[in-house]
């Protein structure tokens, strides 16, 4: 998939993807970040990631799926691979370069203006470091 959008997909996401095709962490809070839509500090769901096709159930959003139906002023740098429980989405951001493949996470609000600098808020630096959030041990 990252070869037909022209993007490197982190090589943690590439084995998940791999070995789950699309996960749920429902109704449990997974990671804390600043939220630039709210001003305050936020913990969120990890919701649903995206599948990659294949064998998937109704309720699965898959990558396909998200990337032909972007919501109206999603930036085009960022791919989204979750959707969390409040509609926000879960993205790798590409606007330094399609070609990084170790991307900033960010989450784009559903609800925020584009263009406002609230519509974003930054998650973690890596998407290592973002599961390092999400896994507790």
């Amino acid at each position: 998939m990252g070869k037909k959008i022209g993007v490197k997909f982190p090589p943690d996401y590439k084995k998940i993807v791999e070995k789950y095709n699309g996960a749920y962490v429902l109704d449990t809070e997974a990671y804390e970040f600043y939220s630039n839509f709210s001003q305050a500090h936020a913990t969120h769901d990890l919701g649903l990631m995206h599948a990659l096709g294949g064998e998937v159930d109704s309720a699965t959003e898959t990558m396909e799926w998200s990337l032909e139906n972007k919501p109206f002023g999603f930036p085009s740098e960022l791919v989204s691979f979750a959707r969390d429980g409040r509609g926000n989405l879960l993205c790798f951001d590409y606007r330094d370069s399609k070609y990084d493949s170790e991307p900033k996470i960010v989450l784009w609000h559903i609800d925020g203006q584009p263009g406002s600098g609230r519509e974003l808020s930054y998650i973690a630096p890596t998407f290592n470091k973002f599961l390092g959030m999400v896994i507790k041990e």
